[in-house]
């Protein structure tokens, strides 16, 4: 399942914690007392966060939730745990966890629309377009430069077989980026529907170039004569 590519979202979320477990230990030692209990409360924040965005990096999805939730119980208010628990919950398919995560987000942040970009994935995911669609217009209306919305909203598109609309939106996906190899792929499908097949096969062999198997599959089973 394609979604908001992993590297963006850290880009967009993370923030620069360092925090060892040796100097989590040694931090909770020294202090002991009332104002120091404050202190290994926020130390131990930052040691869960940074650990969960570890393992979330490393595709340790069930372990990083763990750390997030950890994170929550002592900071029920921090966002950047929420939004990467309820995505590592999307990427395990646990879609009905995942969705109750994100809406927990929306309480605390209305104006956080990473968050309709996700659930219009998981709606497009569960086959309902409808629902996908409305949530992809929330995003895109408050993120107008954002490829991803635009190839999400040509593959619903595609899926709906309105083709020119999909052609539509992925010539705009295109237009903002140029480097991910499935934008190519769903390009030159829809120009297959489209009956357009010599600049389908411009983008499947773009597509090849990437050294994508799927592409070359593409190419030799619609261009090579």
């Amino acid at each position: 399942m394609k979604t908001i590519n992993t590297i963006s979202l850290i880009i967009f979320l993370s923030v620069n914690l360092v925090f060892s477990q040796d100097n989590f230990n040694s931090f909770a030692v020294v202090n002991s007392n009332s104002s120091g209990d404050i202190e290994v409360k926020k130390s131990a924040r930052n040691y869960y966060f940074t650990e969960g965005k570890k393992h979330y990096e490393n595709s340790n999805f069930e372990l990083a939730i763990d750390f997030f939730d950890k994170n929550i119980g002592l900071n029920n208010r921090h966002l950047q745990s929420y939004f990467f628990k309820a995505d590592a919950l999307k990427k395990l398919k646990r879609f009905d966890e995942s969705m109750s995560t994100y809406d927990e987000i929306i309480k605390l942040d209305g104006t956080f629309y990473y968050v309709y970009l996700s659930t219009a994935w998981i709606k497009y995911e569960l086959n309902d377009n409808e629902a996908a669609m409305h949530n992809l217009s929330l995003f895109l209306s408050q993120n107008a430069h954002s490829h991803e919305g635009y190839f999400l909203r040509a593959k619903i598109n595609f899926r709906k077989r309105d083709y020119k609309a999909a052609m539509d939106d992925i010539r705009l996906a295109l237009d903002i980026h140029t480097k991910d190899s499935e934008y190519y792929i769903l390009a030159g499908k829809i120009r297959l529907e489209l009956k357009s097949k010599r600049l389908a096969c411009d983008d499947f062999k773009r597509v090849a170039d990437m050294k994508n198997p799927y592409g070359i599959s593409l190419l030799n089973d619609h261009c090579v004569k």
